[in-house]
């Protein structure tokens, strides 16, 4: 530790070197801030981006607790679920259509935007929900694909099915994606429909243990879990990169900060050298020094 009594001198002496070479000083000033202010708005720019935990879960399985996805559960297997479970099973077609000489791909799912469980998935973004089985809300590229609008009507499949288009939606974690979604029910006639996700809700009452055997009592292989989601190696493989980034941008700091001072002191000891060796005495030195 400096002892207080030479504390003033090396002030003096900072003080002294700022006066001398201002533009100097300004210069390592800004290469000691440039990688600190960098790395600053770096994190802030990723942790705007990074969505969090729970904005990532419902991004996947929207308000549920659990989703097990692939072949849907028996109903039998459903019956042996504890108290205090709710299911809702989610039905899918995936549809391709001839428009325009190319295949037009439809992900149409029975969902809609207001449904407190699954509704948080997608986006209204333009006219209202479909109400009735011939009704349809689609994403922007589907009308482009069509070349349709809010208020026509898109036929899909080789049976031509028709839907009057009423809206504008797109899912949230695919923004692109062909989305088509219709009331509940409205595929049930689909011979191509399938189930494609059963979402659980869980009371209050239910436990942390109750909701992982009700997970390995439905079988899946294939599940999501709202607590579990984000805890991914990806998740820690981004912590690491930005320690990385953030150690990298001290030791450059750091770096930048000893070359400066290492350049001003070979100056001053070439400096002092040249007075001493003309005959300067120590008094002289100390005084343009200080």
């Amino acid at each position: 530790m400096i002892p207080a009594g030479e504390l003033r001198p090396l002030f003096r002496i900072a003080w002294r070197n700022v006066r001398k070479n201002p533009w100097r000083n300004l210069l390592v000033s800004a290469l000691i801030a440039l990688p600190v202010f960098g790395l600053t708005f770096a994190q802030i720019v990723v942790a705007t981006a990074t969505p969090s935990k729970d904005e990532m879960a419902t991004g996947i399985i929207g308000n549920a607790d659990a989703a097990m996805f692939g072949s849907p559960p028996s109903e039998e297997t459903i019956s042996l679920l504890p108290e205090g479970v709710r299911t809702v099973v989610r039905t899918t077609w995936e549809v391709q259509t001839v428009v325009g000489g190319r295949n037009v791909l439809v992900i149409v799912n029975d969902v809609l935007p207001e449904d407190p469980l699954l509704g948080p998935m997608y986006k209204l973004l333009e006219g209202r929900s479909p109400a009735a089985p011939g009704e349809i809300a689609v994403a922007p590229r589907i009308l482009e694909n069509f070349d349709s609008a809010i208020g026509e009507t898109i036929e899909l499949g080789e049976e031509r099915v028709p839907f009057e288009v009423v809206g504008v939606a797109v899912y949230r974690e695919g923004l692109s994606q062909p989305t088509g979604l219709v009331a509940p029910g409205a595929l049930d006639r689909v011979a191509d429909a399938r189930q494609s996700g059963v979402f659980i809700q869980f009371s209050k009452d239910v436990t942390h243990a109750a909701r992982d055997r009700t997970v390995e009592l439905l079988g899946s292989d294939r599940y999501a879990m709202r607590r579990y989601v984000g805890e991914s190696p990806s998740g820690t493989y981004a912590s690491g990169m930005q320690f990385a980034a953030t150690a990298v941008a001290l030791v450059a700091a750091g770096l930048i900060i000893g070359t400066a001072f290492e350049v001003s002191t070979r100056r001053q000891l070439r400096l002092f050298g040249l007075v001493g060796a003309t005959g300067g005495e120590r008094r002289a030195i100390l005084s343009g020094y200080f």
